[in-house]
């Protein structure tokens, strides 16, 4: 079976049309995807900036943000657990 030389060109423009569409499609995912937790962090950031203006005791920025990722931490398993860095040097 002989293939048109016209129906080959289109075929193969076709495909990379589709090609490029699907990657500009998972670009534009990625970087909303990427947008969405940048607007999350300036949502924690701010309750956390409110909680170290307003709260009645003086809090540690440090300590505050700590209690945050063990807090997302136990959220993932029992399992998973975040070391700082005296924590993982003690590890090693």
């Amino acid at each position: 079976m002989k293939f048109n030389k016209r129906v080959v060109i289109l075929v193969a423009l076709l495909v990379l049309v589709a090609a490029g569409s699907f990657y500009v499609w998972a670009e534009e995912r990625d970087k909303a995807a990427q947008e969405a937790v940048f607007e999350d962090l300036e949502r924690f950031s701010e309750v956390l900036q409110s909680i170290l203006d307003l709260y009645v005791e003086e809090m540690d920025s440090e300590e505050m943000i700590d209690a945050a990722i063990d807090g997302m931490m136990r959220e993932l398993d029992p399992h998973s657990v975040y070391l700082d860095k005296h924590q993982y040097e003690n590890l090693m």
